[in-house]
């Protein structure tokens, strides 16, 4: 099949969550916001309306590529195979993604059987390289909790063939919209969004500049100028330039300098 050089990048937001509005789905809203503004074409699919039976290991799978039971998950893969970008978001259960994503990525066992037993790749996206995004919300204080995650949504994505996973993992947010208080969690919501939903193909878009901070006291962090000393604290902010209070040094203007010396941004280093 030929590749349409002009067609809109597509998204595809899964959201995991039991519950409406909470926090990983809001995250998730606002990256699909940032990839509209963008142009992109997006869809939100809910776990919670998607009729899936567990994976019963028959193996079946190994033989035909094919999960023998018929139910929703056949059209959720298709829609999957055929997204320029996929992003997940789920909440936190017991150190690892809620039960709903974990149906989800049982069943896909038909799509690695196709890629690994049969060695039938996947067809490529209209819009390639294909993009992939986990977001996860913890209400544990544990920052431990993202390790089980990160594999596991790595190893998910790569069985999609998707060529660079970002992540956005927050914590510790445990009741509905507790995420409105991380000072960034949202602007990195819709800049995630922004930075998937062009057709351009870059190293910010492979993940090299985009590392949002997980909690608020990280968020907050200070920073200090290595030519002068001067420190920049979030809670003070710099009126004098301004810059308002509780404005975290990775969202300072790009042209942002020192106040004593006019370092630029790059000669700051972040405090212990």
């Amino acid at each position: 099949m030929a590749l349409d050089p002009l067609a809109p990048v597509s998204v595809l937001g899964i959201s995991s969550s039991p519950r409406k509005m909470s926090n990983s789905e809001l995250l998730l809203k606002q990256v699909l916001a940032g990839a509209e503004e963008e142009g992109a074409r997006t869809e939100l699919v809910s776990l919670r309306e998607v009729l899936m039976r567990p994976c019963q290991a028959c193996r079946s799978c190994e033989k035909t590529g094919e999960c023998i039971q018929r139910d929703d998950f056949q059209g959720l893969r298709d829609r999957m195979v055929a997204a320029d970008r996929v992003v997940v978001a789920t909440p936190v259960y017991w150190m690892t993604v809620s039960a709903q994503l974990k149906l989800l990525l049982d069943r896909c066992q038909s799509l690695w059987a196709r890629k690994h037993r049969l060695k039938r790749p996947l067809p490529p996206p209209a819009n390639p390289p294909r993009i992939g995004a986990a977001i996860a919300v913890g209400g544990s204080k544990v920052g431990e909790m993202f390790f089980g995650i990160r594999l596991t949504m790595r190893h998910f994505f790569d069985v999609l063939s998707v060529a660079q996973v970002h992540e956005l993992y927050y914590h510790p947010y445990d009741q509905a919209g507790a995420i409105r208080e991380h000072p960034t969690a949202l602007q990195d919501a819709l800049r995630l969004g922004q930075l998937i939903g062009g057709r351009s193909w870059d190293e910010e878009v492979a993940g090299a500049g985009f590392k949002p901070a997980r909690t608020k006291e990280e968020a907050m962090k200070k920073y200090e100028c290595q030519i002068c000393g001067y420190i920049y604290d979030p809670a003070a902010g710099d009126p004098d330039n301004g810059v308002k209070p509780g404005t975290p040094f990775e969202k300072l203007p790009d042209d942002w300098t020192c106040p004593q010396c006019g370092a630029e941004k790059d000669q700051f280093e972040p405090l212990d």
